[in-house]
């Protein structure tokens, strides 16, 4: 990707942001995850093409499900 970083700064933000809220509501799969998180993307791409702005809301699903699997490995020791 060769955007501006301002937007994919707020893209993955927002991304992480719905990812957060997602899992706080119960949703702890990447598949119960990703399509909220990308519709999210989808609206807040401003002009980044949809296919970047999808692959930066599964990174920002992946990483958030990654610290939830490291917080509660954690939880155990």
């Amino acid at each position: 990707m060769n955007h501006p970083e301002h937007k994919v700064a707020y893209l993955w933000a927002q991304s992480t942001e719905a990812a957060r809220t997602g899992i706080e509501r119960g949703f702890l799969t990447q598949a119960e995850l990703f399509g909220p998180v990308a519709q999210a993307a989808h609206c807040s791409r401003d002009t980044l093409p949809l296919l970047d702005a999808h692959a930066i809301a599964l990174d920002a699903v992946r990483h958030e499900l990654a610290a939830l699997r490291a917080r509660a490995g954690g939880e155990h020791e």
